[in-house]
């Protein structure tokens, strides 16, 4: 299994407002406000964690089990994929 590692596109604009981060999809010319794990996983997108770290992050900092977690920053990283947000080196 390769370890996808995400690293936010340049052209990806977001800022944090209330400890909530505002991304701004501009492939799909929408705005998504993150809820807090969303935010966390988000915010620790940084070209050097994998994906495994972030579900680590995921675990550690919410009560949620390690698979539940994978199934969930996979899904999200695969939706901030398909808006042209992130990309993944291996």
């Amino acid at each position: 299994m390769t370890t996808r590692i995400p690293k936010r596109q340049r052209s990806s604009a977001s800022r944090v407002i209330d400890g909530a981060a505002v991304v701004i999809q501009t492939k799909l010319s929408d705005v998504a406000l993150l809820n807090e794990v969303g935010t966390l996983v988000w915010g620790s997108i940084d070209g050097a964690r994998s994906e495994a770290d972030l579900v680590a992050l995921v675990t550690e900092s919410f009560e949620v089990t390690p698979d539940q977690a994978a199934r969930d920053v996979g899904a999200f990283l695969d939706e901030l994929a398909a808006a042209s947000l992130v990309e993944f080196a291996t």
